[in-house]
């Protein structure tokens, strides 16, 4: 699969959540850095870095979120600021052909501003089946984006 993030920039593909988070980036980015994001990405049913160790620039992560299996690697990593995952392989061979998430992280004072944004490109099966899969990777991308921001804003917020 592509891992180039330049599929951000294709708009009609691209979904974007952003969520106050009250705390620094420092606190965000050490929760990014912890491999237990079970703790506060909510809609994956299961998380693990490849060979172990914390989440770093380069690290292979396995995601499983109901049915879907992906493996991704650590693409983008601006300490504190960007942290991309590019999905390099996933169950459904043919769905998507690229598929990049980033979290963007934007002091504010006395929060930070956390903004997810997600974009992808169908492969053959994907465009086989238009009319069903682009509505329903548009509304899994905005209803997994909402729910992993809100349980990252709970796990800093509370410390849950």
């Amino acid at each position: 699969m592509n891992t180039d993030a330049s599929v951000l920039d294709r708009r009609w593909t691209r979904h974007r959540v952003s969520r106050r988070v009250d705390a620094d980036t420092a606190t965000i980015w050490a929760v990014f850095e912890n491999p237990d994001w079970l703790r506060w990405y909510k809609p994956l049913s299961d998380f693990a870095v490849v060979g172990g160790g914390d989440v770093v620039a380069g690290s292979v992560l396995r995601e499983r979120e109901w049915l879907w299996k992906a493996e991704s690697v650590v693409s983008e990593w601006e300490e504190q600021r960007v942290l991309g995952l590019a999905m390099r392989a996933f169950n459904v061979p043919g769905l998507l052909s690229v598929y990049h998430r980033r979290f963007e992280l934007t002091p504010a004072g006395d929060h930070t501003e956390v903004t997810m944004t997600g974009a992808f490109s169908f492969g053959p099966l994907g465009w086989a089946f238009l009319p069903y899969t682009y509505p329903q990777m548009m509304v899994a991308m905005y209803a997994e984006y909402r729910s992993a921001l809100a349980g990252l804003a709970e796990l800093v917020e509370l410390g849950v």
